[in-house]
């Protein structure tokens, strides 16, 4: 190629997934994390008028899941501080469905039972 040099990177993305040469997931954990994150402050947004849990659900499982369940096979996290960062987002979506429905959660409480059996 000349005299042009290619930049060395640390990690590379292969259909959505973050790969790096030790196989270390913790970069893609971290990005779809992130991705997740945005979307589902999108949907509390755009969802400040909705009184249905039914409609809420559809939403977070249509817009929010696929980013968190893509690929997952491969990247499944088999440490737990991966584990909490992912469902991180799922807590805040169930403590939004709590708020919505009325019966706001303390932030403390980590019984998500009750709101999951309404939605």
């Amino acid at each position: 190629m000349g005299n042009i040099t290619l930049p060395h990177r640390l990690s590379a993305q292969d259909l959505g997934v973050h790969i790096t040469p030790s196989l270390n997931f913790s970069e893609h954990y971290q990005c779809i994390t992130n991705i997740a994150l945005k979307t589902l402050g999108f949907i509390k947004r755009f969802t400040a008028d909705f009184k249905t849990l039914p409609a809420l659900r559809l939403l977070y499982c249509a817009l929010d899941r696929p980013h968190l369940e893509y690929a997952s096979i491969i990247w499944s996290p088999h440490q737990y501080k991966y584990q909490l960062m992912l469902e991180r987002v799922q807590h805040k979506f169930l403590r939004y469905a709590a708020f919505k429905s009325g019966q706001p959660m303390a932030r403390d409480n980590h019984d998500y039972s009750q709101v999951m059996n309404r939605l």
